[in-house]
């Protein structure tokens, strides 16, 4: 039995690790707790990742040992920790070079030379998390089975107080994460530069992923080359001279394979340079490559954690977040250079603008969508996006901003990169969703305003949830009969103007055989030279009633040569975009 003094450190340790919420200061001392205890030559702590594939070591105790172990990474079921992992079973060892699960290699790596031995695993419930090890009893003798049952009991309150210092550390980087986003889309509507953007992200980012340094690469699609937009760490007057190839180190590894990388230690990986001019303080780095629309645009890497270890898969999916967000900026930033050039730009700028609509609608369970785009200056205020909740959720959203050209467009591509800094979790809400973004937009109007229509279409329920800000109602025509339409109405009036508004949020049926069709004014609002021409209701019903039948990917185009057709010699004043989405059973 373990004796009654420690037992009694074992209480303190265990009343002291429940305590301590920093994980980067409770995992030091579970290490120093163990090692002490059970008076070991050393102690490692090895972490599970979230995908469950592999054991990695955060942090190692002991003379040694650290060197090699701080950047492990161990597949399940290879060395004493993989087998403890795998088999959920705990390990006492008392000759580790008479163990065939014994790896050697590590021993040679480090210098440090493996007795004796116990590993148990670290169970939340039923969740395995991770496994704690010891090394070596100091009096050179082998460790006993009172050794085993005190880690054991060290390692389930371990367990605990790990889980619980992840679950307050995972709190506090989303709050700072969802703090650094909101900012970023802030700053993305000033008109900083290119560069001072860069710098700001990436200063902003090492802030908060606990860095010290880092670098923001652009890529240059006909040299294959990355050059630096923004960097720490590398002094000012060297930067303009880095030039990566793709496919070469690190960074050019990301951008030829298009994936994000954790590397635990540089220093064991062969993509990196080790004759590079600019080393880091530590082994371990992160990076992601910057792509927006399947076109690369750059890279973003991270190293050096104050900490001093290594990254976690946690980081990586933050920084893989961060570089989406500044794939939308340097997209956007193209296109907001675009769309304010001289008019021998305009048909490039009318391309990038093509970019906030879908490149692709996607055909959804239970639904046929199709769309129409007919901007009166190639560059137009209309635009739309489809949103891919779930499997039984799709968002559609048409927007309309005042006046048409350029100034319309700089509007629009304003307000789809604030659409596209909202967590999706919010298209779930039609109301609440357009009195958010009345919200942003109040005061960044400059005199206009925008109209909006979001529809939630749900296939399972069979129904659509909608909300209306100033636009044209959307129309139901029921079971492919014009003569029985219903107009989708609901409060709301148009965003950008007034603040604080709350918008309606109302809820009709939608079952197979039913067409939704949505649509901006331009539909309606035809003009002869010196008058106008507005189609009327009836009209209109009249149209689809004439279409109920045209399933063809050109009805959008079909219907607008209709409109035309009832005014005859009149043409559009104004952008035009339609929306068509037919329910069908499954």
């Amino acid at each position: 039995m373990p004796s009654d003094k420690k037992l009694l450190s074992l209480v303190n340790m265990t009343t002291v690790l429940n305590s301590e919420l920093n994980i980067y200061q409770l995992l030091p001392l579970i290490m120093l707790y163990s090692k002490d205890v059970l008076r070991a030559e050393a102690s490692s702590l090895l972490l599970l990742d979230e995908k469950k594939e592999y054991l990695y070591c955060e942090v190692a105790m002991g003379e040694k040992g650290d060197i090699i172990q701080q950047y492990l990474r161990l597949p399940l079921g290879s060395g004493i920790a993989g087998w403890v992992a795998s088999h959920r079973k705990s390990l006492l060892i008392r000759d580790a070079c008479e163990d065939s699960r014994f790896n050697p290699e590590y021993d040679k790596k480090s210098g440090f030379r493996t007795k004796s031995l116990i590993c148990v695993p670290l169970f939340v419930k039923d969740k395995l998390i991770g496994t704690l090890e010891v090394l070596n009893h100091l009096d050179g003798g082998a460790f006993e089975q009172d050794d085993l049952e005190i880690l054991s009991v060290l390692a389930d309150s371990a367990a605990v107080a790990i889980e619980n210092a992840r679950l307050t550390e995972g709190l506090r980087k989303r709050v700072l994460e969802l703090s650094l986003l909101y900012e970023f889309e802030q700053i993305l509507l000033t008109r900083a530069s290119l560069s001072d953007i860069s710098d700001w992200l990436l200063h902003k980012t090492l802030e908060h992923m606990e860095a010290k340094s880092g670098t923001i690469y652009r890529f240059n699609e006909e040299t294959k080359v990355l050059t630096i937009l923004a960097a720490r760490g590398i002094p000012k007057e060297e930067q303009a001279k880095i030039l990566v190839q793709a496919g070469k180190g690190i960074a050019g590894w990301v951008a030829q394979n298009r994936q994000p990388l954790l590397v635990p230690n540089l220093e064991l990986d062969p993509r990196y340079d080790k004759n590079a001019q600019f080393k880091f303080e530590s082994n371990s780095l992160i990076s992601a490559p910057i792509i927006s629309k399947e076109r690369l645009l750059g890279v973003i890497s991270i190293n050096d954690k104050y900490s001093g270890y290594a990254f976690t898969p946690h980081d990586l999916t933050i920084l893989e977040t961060i570089a989406g967000r500044l794939a939308s900026t340097l997209s956007n930033y193209e296109l907001f250079q675009t769309v304010t050039m001289d008019r021998q730009e305009k048909k490039r700028a009318a391309d990038l603008m093509k970019q906030l609509l879908p490149e692709t609608i996607p055909q959804r369970n239970g639904l046929k969508i199709r769309t129409g785009y007919f901007p009166l200056q190639n560059i137009g205020g209309d635009f739309y996006q489809i949103y891919s909740i779930e499997p039984e959720l799709t968002g559609i959203l048409l927007a309309d901003v005042t006046g048409h050209g350029i100034s319309a467009a700089i509007l629009s591509i304003m307000i789809h990169t604030i659409l596209q800094s909202y967590a999706l979790d919010l298209f779930r809400e039609p109301g609440r969703l357009l009195t958010i973004l009345n919200a942003d937009l109040h005061n960044r109007m400059r005199d206009n305003f925008v109209t909006v229509f979001y529809a939630l279409i749900d296939t399972q329920k069979n129904s659509i949830t909608f909300a209306n800000g100033g636009h044209s109602a959307a129309l139901v025509v029921r079971n492919n009969n014009a003569h029985n339409v219903e107009e989708l109405t609901a409060k709301g009036k148009l965003l950008g103007f007034l603040p604080s508004l709350v918008f309606e949020q109302s809820e009709t049926v939608f079952e197979p055989g039913d067409r939704l069709f949505l649509y901006t004014d331009g539909l309606l609002e035809l003009a002869y030279d010196t008058r106008s021409c507005l189609l009327t209701e009836p009209s209109l019903r009249s149209i689809l009633s004439e279409t109920a039948e045209d399933y063809s990917s050109d009805l959008p185009k079909t219907i607008l040569e209709k409109v035309k057709q009832n005014c005859p010699h009149a043409f559009f004043d104004d952008d035009i975009s339609i929306l068509i989405v037919d329910r069908h059973d499954r």
